[in-house]
C-alpha cells in the first residue's frame, strides 16, 4: 500500500505543478491555434453576416427585380379634338343625310372603345406607364400622341387641318362658325 501511496503523491505532485507552472512561449504556430477573444468573435460575425446580406440584396436587384419603369404620355385632349372635329365635319358637311349623322353618332361609341384598346395595346408593346399628359408635371417622359393618333388611323389627322376643313365647310354654306374655343386650346 505504501507503494500506491507514494505513486498517488507522485501524481499529486506532478498534477500540482502543472496547476501552477508558466506556460510554455508560444512558437507561431500555436498563436495561430489561439481563439479569438469573444468581443473579437461577435464583431467578426456580425461583418460576416452584414457582408453577405449585403452581397445577397445586390444580387437579387442585379438579376431578379424588374427596371424602373417607363412613362409614356399622351395628349387625350388633342386627340379628342381632332375626332370631334373631324365628326363635326362629317355630320355637319353639305348634303349629309341623316344616316351620315347617325353614322357619325356610332363612330362616337366605336372610338371611345377603340382608344381604350390601343392604349391597352401601347402600354404592352412599349412595357410603360401611359398617363395623361397633363398628369405628368415634370420629369423624364415619351410624348405618344402621334403612335396612338396611328393605332387608330389619324395618323394624317390633326388639329389644325381638321380646324381647317371644318372652316372650309362652313364657308361653303356660307354660315359663320365659331371656333374660337378650338383656336384657344389649339395654342395651348
Amino acid at each position: 500500500m505504501s507503494e500506491e501511496k507514494k505513486s498517488t503523491n507522485e501524481n499529486d505532485s506532478a498534477l500540482r505543478e502543472g496547476i501552477n507552472a508558466q506556460p510554455a512561449a508560444l512558437s507561431e504556430g500555436d498563436a495561430a491555434r489561439q481563439p479569438l477573444p469573444f468581443g473579437m468573435s461577435i464583431v467578426m460575425t456580425l461583418l460576416v453576416s452584414i457582408g453577405i446580406t449585403v452581397i445577397g440584396i445586390l444580387a437579387y436587384h442585379k438579376f431578379f427585380s424588374n427596371p424602373p419603369l417607363r412613362i409614356g404620355t399622351v395628349d387625350i385632349n388633342e386627340v379628342m379634338q381632332i375626332k370631334q372635329l373631324q365628326l363635326t365635319a362629317m355630320a355637319t358637311r353639305p348634303g349629309a343625310t341623316d344616316q351620315d349623322r347617325e353614322a357619325a353618332y356610332d363612330e362616337i361609341s366605336r372610338f371611345g372603345r377603340n382608344m381604350e384598346s390601343a392604349i391597352a395595346e401601347m402600354q404592352q408593346y412599349c412595357n410603360c406607364v401611359i398617363m395623361v399628359r397633363a398628369a405628368v408635371i415634370r420629369g423624364q417622359h415619351e410624348d405618344m400622341t402621334a403612335d396612338l393618333l396611328k393605332r387608330l388611323g389619324m395618323e394624317n389627322a390633326s388639329l389644325e387641318k381638321s380646324v381647317k376643313s371644318l372652316v372650309s365647310a362652313g364657308k361653303s354654306e356660307n354660315q359663320p362658325l365659331d371656333l374660337k374655343g378650338v383656336a384657344d386650346a389649339q395654342r395651348h
